[in-house]
């Protein structure tokens, strides 16, 4: 186990038994750190979270001629093959070593969300070359769905809201499983750079390269907040991560089987009006492990793109609406993008204009969803919430 930083780790065995006393610990953990650890999780997470590294490490393997035709610039990197020094989040200040592969849920034709392509709801890439990576990671990421709406269920209980208030808008949201990989430095390591950034000072590497070109920045991934409700990391079993509390204390984490650790972002501070932190984080190569690759698999929570964004009917006051005012999912977040660079003013605002004008009323959605399962006789959606009326008094939103 880790060196207790971060708290004992909450048993996810512990939310049947009694969710109020789970949600209230994972509550008081992100108000305090942003982060919490949950450990105990269901063991076939474990078994496919091993099958998908397997997999990605063969695709991994592969050329780089062969995996850059799996790279899909024009939708930002958000399905596909993203090759390393690509996507940093630090507009230069340091130089990212790091590729991976992100994989949507798995959408079939005739399910309500695929009206929602081709702006969400992507379709996922088959790899030809390892053709049982791409479904095995969808199952994992619809398994990792399965444990978030229980956990945020909980925490909804721990927060004094509806049960359902977080899980009726995060099942079926666009969330995705981010398959990365620090590959292991080539070149000479010459030491460690302090670089200091944004309040931060950060272990960077100093690194003569294959090609005799020096670098002084290079770091596995920049320091960054996640934009999404949550992020789930798994499998990161190699150090480097690095986790900034609130408190301005920097501690290395590393997990441990089957523990997991989860850190807010960006939507969840919002609709707590900045009462739960928006916890920064980054990875670093141990000058001493550099040359060791080291494998994580991310899974980022969302909402439904039309999903309705705005704080806890608790923390509605005139200051926190003015502050986080009522938006949508898809809009806030390709507001962010923007802000980071990731998206031009001009992609934002089509994507704005999408959300209003072209996508179904989330009620409308969730009436779709529902019958939906009804037919296909997989329940998911039903366990949160049974009709559109129900979805509204349990967000608590004025009648339009």
């Amino acid at each position: 186990m880790d060196d207790g930083s971060l708290g004992v780790p909450l048993d996810y065995s512990q939310i049947a038994r009694n969710s109020r006393s789970f949600g209230e610990s994972f509550r008081d953990n992100w108000l305090r750190d942003g982060f919490t650890q949950v450990e105990n999780n269901d063991p076939e997470l474990a078994g496919l979270k091993d099958r998908v590294n397997s997999l990605f490490k063969e695709f991994c393997a592969l050329s780089d001629d062969v995996k850059m035709k799996y790279r899909l610039p024009k939708i930002g990197g958000q399905r596909g093959y993203t090759p390393t020094g690509i996507g940093s989040s630090s507009k230069g200040v340091f130089l990212d070593h790091r590729e991976h592969l992100m994989i949507g849920p798995g959408i079939s034709d005739d399910h309500p969300l695929a009206k929602y392509r081709p702006y969400f709801y992507l379709p996922n890439q088959q790899i030809g070359e390892v053709p049982e990576l791409v479904g095995t990671a969808e199952k994992l990421l619809e398994k990792l769905e399965e444990r978030d709406l229980e956990l945020y269920t909980a925490l909804a209980v721990g927060l004094g809201l509806h049960p359902s208030y977080f899980s009726a808008r995060l099942a079926y949201g666009d969330s995705s499983l981010r398959l990365r990989r620090y590959p292991g430095i080539e070149g000479r390591v010459l030491g460690i750079h302090h670089i200091e950034h944004d309040g931060l000072k950060v272990n960077a590497l100093v690194v003569r390269m294959p090609d005799g070109k020096f670098v002084t920045n290079l770091v596995r991934a920049s320091p960054h907040r996640d934009v999404d409700f949550a992020a789930t990391l798994f499998g990161a079993e190699e150090p480097g991560l690095m986790l900034e509390k609130p408190s301005g204390e920097i501690i290395p984490y590393t997990t441990v089987s089957n523990c997991m650790v989860d850190n807010s972002g960006f939507f969840a501070t919002y609709e707590t009006a900045g009462t739960i932190p928006y916890a920064r984080h980054w990875v670093v190569a141990p000058p001493e492990r550099a040359h060791q690759d080291r494998v994580a698999v991310i899974k980022f929570a969302h909402s439904r793109p039309r999903s309705p964004i705005l704080p806890i009917p608790s923390l509605r006051t005139e200051d926190n609406l003015t502050k986080y005012p009522m938006s949508y999912e898809g809009i806030l977040l390709w507001q962010v993008l923007h802000q980071r660079d990731y998206a031009t003013a001009q992609e934002r605002d089509k994507i704005a204009d999408v959300v209003r004008n072209d996508l179904q009323h989330d009620g409308d959605l969730v009436a779709d969803l529902l019958r939906f399962e009804d037919r296909t006789g997989n329940y998911k959606l039903h366990k949160h919430v049974k009709s559109p009326e129900e979805y509204r008094d349990i967000l608590e939103l004025k009648a339009a």
